[in-house]
């Protein structure tokens, strides 16, 4: 994808930003881009047994470089960023070595003589050609702007890179205190990677204080046993305002959601924290960024003196910042993904109130396959959301007591293909990265195997042509129903056929015309432990 025109960039994309008169005082803004980036071009090549990817051995180095253009610029303005996370240097995430760079540009929206209008970003580096999993990355362009107009808000922003997979993921926000009385309102904005549209276990759940259950969270766009699929919506609508603008983004999903809170059920008055749970019972999806705002009692706001206060880690980015009136936010993105610590410029006494809402996000160039890479995962990791990349407050925060943001590797025992995060306080993004050496025989090609079967074919002219992913065969109708019980309970809608050769019951999980997808499915679910054989079966074909 390449939408501007102009020979010398490539994977430039556009969002379109739309603030009121009112609201055009510019506090912040970050730019995030991100891109899977195993190298430069890769190539594809199929056999009766394999699948097999060859890289070409090269990866350019400088991921952080990329070029920007508001709707006052006629001219790209080269941006060179920070590196948040770049699992190729780290020897993370081998078959697609996904990254994360950020870039304050505030000063570049505060001179800006036009806000209202499209912002294209260009030149973000992704693989090319064809690799396991398939190519995506995208930009996020988060914004903050003063107003008067609304009530006092609390909102804080976290980023890294986290994969959601066999357990559910507990993300605790605090540091608030909503008000005494009256309705309270909660949103939440969120950033992930990879999560599949056509698999439908992926959930967002909220914990209900009273109760301690978890109620997941859904809309008109997002069922609440698919909730990341492969889209951008801003409340119950797609985000359209962005270049280009399919429904479908490819494994990239963006979302600005207000939290069901009838009755003040959820948030209630006087609360001093809150729980999301992101939990998958199939696939697996990768969380990158996370905000989260609510409506702050008004003597939260007065607590202390109206300062801000920051506590700055070794590469100079603060890490919190309270502020006093009522700043209001506005996220906008673009089909890629991002995350990292914002290093916002001083607010000034202003108050902030935050209301999330983006702009869109559109594929990268040279995207072929909507193919979701899934990494082996033997460990677990902790993506700690107690402290915040950057939390706004109406209110001041005593200095000795600014909370630092932490990245923990959970266990020992993670093997290099897991998640991998370090403390604020090492300055990895700051580390250069080291050139690329000259591949040796050896390592010219990242070549991966994908195992074909070899299919079974049946004639059954009720059933639609393709391949079916069979998890079990039952001579017995009730055994059948009983393992599609079991399987419903694990998150899966299983189907059954009959084959009319021997009559016998088979179950099956996914139905595919795409034997790619069929075979990067089987392989994902072999890994549960309770299928003890998977095989493709060819029906009509």
């Amino acid at each position: 994808m390449d939408i501007d025109d102009d020979k010398s960039t490539f994977s430039s994309s556009a969002a379109d930003l739309q603030l009121s008169e009112e609201n055009q005082n510019i506090v912040y803004a970050a730019l995030y881009w991100s891109a899977t980036y195993t190298f430069e071009y890769s190539k594809k090549k199929t056999t009766s047994r394999e699948i097999i990817y060859k890289g070409n051995g090269i990866r350019k180095n400088d991921i952080n470089d990329i070029l920007f253009k508001t709707p006052s610029n006629v001219s790209y303005i080269p941006i060179t960023g920070d590196v948040i996370f770049d699992s190729h240097t780290q020897d993370l995430f081998k078959a697609n070595s996904p990254y994360v760079c950020y870039a304050d540009v505030t000063d570049i929206l505060k001179t800006s003589t036009k806000l209202n209008g499209t912002y294209t970003v260009a030149n973000i580096k992704a693989s090319q050609g064809y690799i396991s999993g398939g190519s995506s990355g995208g930009w996020l362009l988060y914004v903050i702007y003063e107003s008067e107009n609304e009530t006092p808000k609390y909102f804080t922003t976290y980023n890294g890179f986290i994969g959601v997979e066999n357990k559910p993921e507990n993300i605790t926000f605090n540091g608030f205190k909503t008000p005494e009385n009256g309705e309270i309102k909660t949103s939440i904005a969120m950033g992930t990677l990879e999560g599949d549209r056509r698999i439908k276990t992926d959930y967002c759940n909220i914990l209900n204080p009273e109760t301690k259950l978890y109620i997941p969270l859904k809309h008109a766009e997002r069922a609440e046993n698919n909730f990341f699929n492969s889209s951008i919506t801003i409340d119950n609508s797609f985000k359209s305002y962005r270049t280009p603008n399919s429904s479908n983004t490819l494994g990239f999903d963006l979302l600005k959601l207000d939290i069901p809170n009838k009755n003040n059920a959820i948030i209630k008055p006087n609360s001093t924290e809150t729980t999301l749970q992101l939990v998958t019972k199939v696939d697996r999806f990768y969380l990158f960024f996370m905000a989260f705002e609510t409506e702050i009692s008004s003597e939260f706001m007065t607590l202390k003196n109206q300062r801000i206060a920051y506590l700055p880690t070794p590469n100079e980015t603060p890490l919190n910042s309270l502020a006093s009136k009522n700043p209001l936010d506005k996220t906008f993105t673009n089909s890629h993904t991002s995350h990292k610590i914002p290093e916002p410029s001083q607010l000034n006494n202003k108050s902030i109130i935050k209301q999330p809402s983006s702009i869109g996000l559109n594929q990268i160039a040279n995207q072929k396959y909507n193919e979701i890479q899934k990494v082996n995962k033997k460990g677990s990791n902790t993506f700690d959301l107690d402290m915040p990349t950057k939390t706004y407050i109406c209110g001041l925060s005593d200095m000795n007591h600014v909370p630092k943001v932490q990245f923990i590797k959970k266990s020992p025992s993670t093997t290099k293909d897991s998640q991998q995060f370090k403390t604020r306080n090492q300055s990895y993004s700051k580390t250069p990265i080291k050139p690329l050496k000259k591949a040796s025989k050896k390592d010219k090609y990242n070549t991966l195997f994908e195992n074909k079967a070899r299919f079974t074919t049946i004639k059954i002219p009720s059933l639609k042509q393709g391949y079916y992913l069979v998890t079990n065969v039952f001579s017995e109708k009730e055994n059948a129903e009983k393992w599609m019980t079991f399987l419903k309970k694990r998150g899966f809608h299983p189907e059954h056929f009959i084959n009319p050769n021997n009559n016998w019951f088979y179950v099956y999980v996914i139905h595919d015309t795409n034997i790619r997808s069929m075979l990067f499915e089987k392989g994902t679910l072999e890994q549960r432990t309770y299928f003890n054989a998977l095989w493709i079966v060819k029906i009509n074909n």
